[in-house]
């Protein structure tokens, strides 16, 4: 039954800050108890929903890849959608933990969950967050699209079709459009992202890449179960929860 100092300072050394992204928000994000808990939430975002299941379940603690802010807050006020949720947080005595890039970049994380689920094998590190492996062996283009779209239960899937097929595949979940040029350099044909700009979407033509989009909640779901059992292991009397939007 972890603190969420204790649970925190257990997940820095699960995910170090020095793997993320410099200056990148995260860690305690509200200390609203400084008592232990029982019960653990996991989740993508701090929600309504997501909080409310923390008060059905009794946990005091939820743990989300994204924090509910980035930098600092001038105020909070309940006339933000952020202020609301840090009082309702605040008043159910649930503390928020983040840890945002350095999930999205530890072995495990939010990209090798992707890759798993997308049916990549042999795959790497291509940069800062993101990954690049192979298909077992070429799929066309769209079915490919649509077997992403099966594995994630996404119905955002959006295919740019540059090429017949997808056999050399690079990721990057979420807003990860700005790999597209490393995609290219590192050999692959298709990249797989959560959502891109127009400019990434107009560029993929001129490298010859497919660039399938998938949905950002949909690219980056899959890894709760593996935040989840990180925490069970580092406190395995705890009941941990997964919570998907």
């Amino acid at each position: 039954m972890p603190t969420a100092a204790e649970l925190d300072r257990y997940l820095d050394t699960a995910f170090p800050k020095e793997i993320g992204i410099p200056g990148d928000t995260g860690g305690i994000m509200l200390l609203a108890d400084s008592g232990s808990s029982d019960t653990v939430v996991c989740a993508l975002d701090v929600t309504g929903p997501a909080l409310r299941e923390c008060v059905s379940r009794g946990a005091g603690i939820l743990v989300t890849h994204h924090p509910l802010f980035f930098g600092s807050l001038d105020s909070v006020r309940c006339d933000t959608p952020e202020g609301k949720l840090l009082i309702f947080a605040a008043r159910h005595g649930i503390s928020l933990l983040a840890y945002h890039t350095r999930l999205d970049e530890v072995a495990g994380g939010v990209n090798d969950c992707l890759c798993r689920a997308i049916g990549l094998s042999d795959f790497r590190t291509l940069g800062c967050c993101s990954r690049i492996g192979t298909l077992p062996f070429p799929v066309d283009a769209g079915e490919f699209a649509a077997n992403i779209g099966k594995s994630l239960d996404s119905d955002r899937v959006m295919l740019f079709r540059h090429r017949d097929s997808s056999s050399v595949v690079a990721v990057c979940s979420g807003s990860g459009g700005g790999i597209l040029r490393d995609a290219y350099l590192a050999g692959a044909d298709t990249l797989v992202v959560g959502e891109a700009k127009y400019g990434c979407e107009k560029d993929s033509a001129e490298y010859g890449i497919n660039l399938i989009t998938a949905g950002h909640r949909e690219t980056e779901q899959p890894v709760l179960p593996f935040l989840a059992d990180t925490v069970r292991r580092g406190f395995p009397g705890t009941e941990v929860f997964t919570f998907y939007a």
